[in-house]
């Protein structure tokens, strides 16, 4: 297994916080995202939206071969998303943020939908 810190806004925190399970198939989830599913987060309004000065550490457990995925996989984030610089010490666990957010954000709008 491979820890690493990851930033997300609070809500999102609190989720992962209590089912750190989520973690596996969101990673998996990030593969098969559309281009939209990221302009959704960023308008975020409920879930709450990645906002680098508002988010908390979160302490994150994948699998090795997820973690490799994950990072691997190139990404643009959405507009109004704007990550520190490459040699910010933050940039690592903000980037891993952002795509871990895009996937929560679209599993809470699908568990809405179907209330």
């Amino acid at each position: 297994c491979h820890r690493v810190r990851v930033k997300l806004p609070k809500l999102a925190a609190c989720f992962l916080r209590g089912i750190p399970q989520a973690v596996s198939p969101a990673a998996r989830a990030f593969y098969g995202r559309l281009p939209e599913d990221s302009r959704q987060a960023a308008l975020a309004k409920h879930f709450g939206r990645y906002v680098p000065g508002e988010c908390v550490d979160v302490p994150v457990q994948f699998s090795r071969c997820l973690y490799a995925q994950l990072v691997s996989q190139p990404y643009h984030p959405p507009k109004g998303v704007n990550l520190p610089p490459p040699q910010h010490r933050d940039r690592h666990a903000m980037e891993i943020g952002t795509k871990t957010h895009i996937i929560f954000f679209n599993v809470w709008i699908l568990i809405c939908l179907m209330k």
